[in-house]
């Protein structure tokens, strides 16, 4: 062409704008849902593994009772060691933690405080939901006052989580193919309307090459655009994810698995982007009907 291939966008202004949003939507969404798969796996891994359940005996518990309860606890596969706190180590904790000074103003003595057992999970989110569930239930034996596990339910909530997998995966799918069918409408309409100067030119001896270039050069730009304003989007949402998982959680994570997610729309937006205008730059359509008359023209 004679003119810049990309000069139809500044021609078609809202035309274009529309679809790199539309376009980066299709990319933002199978991302997104990577995002929260992986990433929330990994918080929910980080913050559940760092949670060890404690079970707390009643004061007049025997000791052949606690031997007999740390030796069924230690049996469970999801426990990997079973840790006896006496009332004075669980005081000496809480002067680690709190400052000596204050627990003796608060009066806080050895019989005051309980005998625990803490118990350290085995790696895996599925362990700790089977050990918090059988945790939970040790609160109906005599020799135990109480128990200390977070919620079951919001544990198997986060382990949900890796269920996503499958519908991150089908939405990708879908969304790729929503990528794909839209800009194939959007560079068939631009080639559309510069049909005739296409004919025009194939008759004034331009190669073939030349009369593709403009395709492909649109197809990376609106891709390659398009993906940078969805990997732009993804950012500021996994800024915001991180922040919201510090201040809730007290977890500080990178995602570094999450990452691969944010950039890949655009690679993958120029990629197909690039796929699509060799499609499409191929001499496909139909003569406009410009080229014979002028043919004659000449001739005549």
């Amino acid at each position: 062409m004679i003119e810049s291939p990309l000069e139809i966008f500044r021609r078609n202004r809202a035309q274009t704008f529309s679809m790199i949003v539309a376009l980066a939507a299709a990319l933002i969404f199978p991302c997104l849902a990577f995002m929260v798969v992986f990433g929330g796996q990994d918080v929910a891994s980080r913050w559940i593994e760092s949670y060890q359940p404690v079970v707390y005996l009643v004061p007049d518990a025997s000791e052949a009772q606690v031997k007999e309860l740390r030796a069924e606890l230690e049996s469970w596969p999801s426990v990997s060691e079973v840790e006896l706190r006496s009332p004075a180590q669980a005081k000496r904790s809480l002067e680690s933690r709190l400052g000596r000074e204050s627990i003796e103003s608060l009066g806080i003595s050895d019989s005051m405080l309980p005998t625990s057992m803490i118990l350290v999970p085995t790696q895996g989110l599925s362990g700790h939901i089977d050990l918090v569930s059988k945790t939970a239930g040790l609160e109906a034996r005599m020799e135990v006052d109480r128990v200390q596990v977070p919620g079951v339910a919001g544990v198997r909530v986060l382990s949900m989580i890796s269920g996503g997998l499958i519908f991150s995966s089908l939405l990708a799918l879908l969304s790729l193919l929503a990528f794909c069918l839209l800009l194939s409408g959007y560079l068939r309409r631009l080639m559309e309307s510069e049909r005739e100067m296409a004919d025009m030119m194939s008759v004034f001896g331009a190669s073939s090459a030349s009369l593709r270039r403009p395709t492909l050069v649109r197809g990376v730009g609106v891709g390659g655009w398009a993906g940078g304003v969805a990997a732009t989007v993804l950012v500021v949402v996994l800024v915001v994810a991180q922040s919201i998982a510090q201040t809730l959680l007290g977890i500080s994570t990178t995602m570094v698995y999450v990452w691969p997610f944010v950039l890949a729309p655009v690679v993958f937006g120029a990629g197909l982007g690039f796929l699509i205008g060799l499609a499409h730059s191929r001499p496909s359509m139909r003569p406009s009907g410009l080229a014979p008359r002028l043919l004659e023209a000449y001739h005549v």
